[in-house]
């Protein structure tokens, strides 16, 4: 691309540009920057010409990027960045009044935690908005590194030296059963021999089919008895609440999930590994005033959470 043609360029191009990378559908990214279709299909035929490459493929129902387009996504997400942060009045960023649009990535056990409480916290009529993306659809910190998000909560990441990482909770987990479940009913003290041997709903993450599945470990395990495994832990409540199956779920989890499926908590008989739970970001939102913000209000709502969580469980 030579000279001429970047004087040329218009800024808002690279918006399209980043919306369809991320959304991956030309309709999508149309309903998010708030245009027509036909807009963003004109818009991406000045940009091919401009830099002499079709930039997205069809593929499937959407469209897929093109070797250059996965080239440039990191450095134009950058600019962007860049220029966003330098054009907010006095770099401040008020959640009355301020418009932005957070992209994050919570780990299943934290979103009904950290989600609504990010929403209800907000100011009425903000403009503040968040997209969603499940950190077993995509590798947390490819996310981080390439701009597809700018938060993530999730297990300790491997060691990236562009990625700050944050200590947010431990991970302990508490057995769940059906309100009124016999077991628990008869008033008997469950021991660890009869509590592997009743039926259990477990988790199946495999390695390689979903991403990040390796880290989740702590939620599989070998002593229990399987009479379902299933891909989330929402679908274990939704199961263990209509059953008369055990389940094992992280405890934050479980205190926001009990009153929507009819769980009973329980501490478990058995002893497993605890993990941790992070927050991690790159390193280039540091100075970032809304992203300060962000950060600011998880640590207060995760805290929040882990006051409200200890001594609510009869032990």
């Amino acid at each position: 691309m030579t000279m001429q043609n970047l004087r040329n360029l218009d800024l808002n191009l690279l918006v399209v540009f980043e919306a369809v990378f991320t959304a991956g559908n030309i309709s999508q990214a149309a309903k998010q920057l708030g245009v027509s279709q036909p807009t963003i299909s004109n818009a991406l035929t000045r940009l091919r010409e401009t830099l002499d490459d079709k930039l997205f493929i069809r593929s499937g129902r959407g469209v897929a990027p093109t070797p250059k387009a996965a080239r440039l996504i990191v450095p134009v997400r950058d600019a962007l960045q860049i220029i966003q942060i330098g054009m907010a009045e006095d770099n401040r960023f008020d959640p009355a009044h301020s418009k932005r649009n957070f992209k994050i990535s919570v780990a299943e056990p934290m979103e009904l935690v950290v989600l609504p409480e990010l929403i209800n916290q907000l100011p009425q009529n903000s403009r503040v908005a968040f997209d969603y993306f499940s950190p077993l659809s995509r590798n947390v910190e490819e996310g981080l590194m390439t701009g597809a998000f700018e938060l993530a909560i999730f297990l300790l990441p491997s060691k990236t030296p562009d990625l700050n990482v944050e200590l947010l909770c431990p991970v302990d987990l508490v057995g769940i059963a059906r309100k009124n479940h016999p077991r628990l009913a008869r008033g008997e003290k469950l021991t660890e021999e009869a509590f592997v041997k009743e039926g259990h709903a477990t988790l199946n993450l495999q390695p390689g089919k979903v991403t990040n599945a390796e880290k989740v470990s702590v939620l599989q395990s070998p002593l229990r008895r399987s009479v379902i495994r299933v891909s989330s832990i929402g679908a274990i409540a939704r199961i263990v609440g209509t059953t008369d199956l055990f389940g094992m779920v992280p405890r934050l989890f479980a205190e926001h999930a009990k009153d929507s499926y009819g769980l009973e908590i329980f501490e478990p008989p058995i002893e497993m590994n605890k993990q941790k739970m992070f927050m991690i970001w790159h390193k280039r939102h540091d100075e970032d005033s809304g992203h300060i913000w962000l950060r600011k209000r998880v640590r207060m709502i995760v805290t929040a959470a882990l006051k409200a969580s200890d001594g609510s469980l009869d032990t």
